[in-house]
């Protein structure tokens, strides 16, 4: 059973950017920041768990879903959140990462799962947080 690390979710939502509602980002960094579309946390497994998956996202696309535990991208380990932002926040869009992701609802296997990193979008969701 996939057990969380307490008090590891705090930590997320500090390293974290919020758009309090739909509003147009103004920063023109975000056109150069790679975007995923999820919420995620550390895993006591290793790697990351995916809590959310944002709407019409890179990660939805990629048929990621919640409870999916993420070990590796582009073959290097994930250590928790902190590694993970970082080799997110690293990428352009347009990049195309491969994750080592093991689907929690299915069969427990890791499987190779290739991701193409969008923009950060104009507009977020009412309320949510996205890694940059």
């Amino acid at each position: 059973m996939l057990r969380l690390i307490p008090g590891l979710f705090f930590l997320i939502i500090l390293s974290l950017h919020c758009s309090s509602s739909s509003v147009t980002q103004k920063n023109t960094e975000d056109n150069h920041t790679a975007y995923m579309g999820i919420l995620y946390t550390t895993s006591d497994r290793g790697g990351v768990v995916i809590m959310e998956v944002f709407q019409n996202s890179p990660a939805e696309k990629a048929e990621l879903n919640v409870g999916d535990l993420i070990l590796k991208v582009n073959g290097q380990t994930i250590a928790g959140i902190l590694t993970m932002k970082e080799k997110i926040q690293a990428l352009r869009p347009g990049t195309v990462v491969t994750l080592d992701v093991i689907k929690i609802n299915l069969d427990h296997n890791v499987r190779k799962v290739n991701v193409k990193l969008d923009r950060v979008p104009e507009r977020l969701p009412p309320g949510r947080y996205y890694s940059r």
